[in-house]
């Protein structure tokens, strides 16, 4: 009952955050204030009457409760729509209403979420705050259950490429562990996915954490990753082309999420370029082919490395070559796994903030301005010339305004670039 209480809070705030982010978020426009009038009576009656059935009414059953919650998502998207564009049209008393139904629809989505744990080994020991305070899951609480979001994000979606070794929890410990851990003898093993140990309160035993060649040193290495493809103005490259860039995070140890990344476990981080320009698969096989150069050869590493990458189509492509293969055979045991983007948010962050030596995409538009400005400028210069090729006045004037306007304003560019920067 404690662990239905606190996912319900947790819902609570979710669904509370939605409602925050619609006031924040700028008004959208399309539905007028007198439209929206009737909508705000509507939704005020619906919500009247689910408040009836949700908090009034215990004595229905689940599967009633649910049709109502499922009424009640719609009239929250609604309710959310009126906030975000005539926020005057929702008086105290309408949003207290709509508080008390929230708290009474995420406590019925808890005892949802608590039936669905019972289906997994130690389901108890999910923690669906992992799902919901993370990325944007929680936004598909408006058109989905919570129990169906937290079901989606257990999956075992994680392909995986190499000598993957499955790992095992007790019935009533708190770590998970090898098959052959010493510290298991004659406990029986339940065998658990990667994707479900990630969402539970499970920690790594020693079998795994001590785990170290004959010079100490641990002989799990995991790896993220993160692709991007950005486009570059014309202007700078004479066509609409892109720039693809990937970072990588090299930890020390056995990590399955990476709010485990730690400044004691990082060994090296880094990004790098490629040519390609559309398609991301190829930028992230070029990512794994120089994680596996760089911890080989650079690193000296050749033991267990375990690769995580937010591109599915990559599980499927990157064998298929003899090249992936040699290097495979450098290692130990090499394991792919796909992870959601909102789960590689620190890749994601080293590839975006040290793109183009760490100019800031605000700073890229900027200068892009300035240059489509300068070139203004000389095609203004080159009209007047072929004019009247005596107009050496007004061509003298264009010319200093030019010199002037690039030796003043690129150097404010660079200047604020380097201020924060360096």
């Amino acid at each position: 009952m404690e662990d239905t209480k606190k996912d319900s809070q947790i819902i609570e705030k979710s669904y509370k955050k939605i409602l925050q982010s619609a006031q924040t978020k700028k008004a959208r426009k399309g539905i007028s204030h007198d439209v929206d009038v009737e909508n705000a009576d509507r939704i005020r009656v619906k919500i009247m009457r689910l408040s009836v059935y949700l908090i009034e009414f215990t004595s229905q059953t689940f599967t009633e409760n649910q049709q109502h919650v499922r009424e009640f998502k719609k009239a929250f998207v609604e309710y959310r729509g009126i906030l975000n564009r005539h926020p005057d049209l929702i008086p105290g008393g309408l949003r207290e209403k709509m508080s008390n139904l929230i708290s009474a629809v995420a406590l019925h989505e808890a005892v949802g979420v608590s039936n669905m744990k019972k289906q997994y080994p130690r389901g108890e020991c999910i923690d669906i705050s992992r799902i919901f305070d993370t990325g944007k899951l929680y936004t598909r609480l408006t058109r989905e259950f919570a129990a169906d979001i937290v079901k989606e994000a257990l999956k075992d979606h994680k392909d995986t490429i190499g000598n993957k070794e499955t790992l095992y929890i007790t019935a009533t410990g708190d770590r998970y562990h090898r098959y052959d851990c010493p510290f298991c003898r004659g406990k029986k093993l339940l065998p658990i996915s990667m994707s479900l140990l990630e969402h539970q309160r499970f920690t790594p035993c020693r079998c795994l954490t001590k785990q170290q060649d004959e010079n100490g040193i641990d002989k799990n290495v995991t790896v993220f990753i993160d692709e991007s493809i950005y486009q570059l103005d014309q202007i700078f490259t004479g066509n609409n082309s892109g720039v693809s860039t990937f970072g990588y995070i090299i930890c020390r140890g056995m990590i399955t999420s990476e709010d485990q990344i730690s400044e004691e476990n990082i060994i090296l981080t880094g990004i790098d370029y490629c040519d390609e320009e559309k398609r991301t698969t190829i930028v992230t096989e070029n990512a794994i082919g120089k994680v596996l150069i760089t911890l080989a050869f650079g690193l000296k590493i050749a033991n267990h490395v375990h690769i995580k990458v937010d591109n599915r189509t990559v599980l499927g492509t990157w064998m298929n070559n003899e090249i992936s293969k040699q290097m495979l055979s450098m290692f130990e045991s090499v394991t792919l796994e796909y992870i959601p983007r909102e789960m590689n948010t620190k890749a994601d962050k080293l590839t975006r903030e040290d793109l183009f030596m760490k100019i800031s995409r605000q700073t890229y538009r900027d200068l892009v301005k300035a240059a489509k400005s300068a070139e203004a400028l000389t095609n203004d210069i080159k009209i007047q010339m072929e004019k009247n090729s005596g107009l050496s006045q007004e061509i003298e004037r264009l010319y200093r305004e030019l010199y002037s306007y690039r030796k003043n304003h690129f150097k404010y560019l660079v200047q604020e670039w380097e201020g924060e920067h360096f």
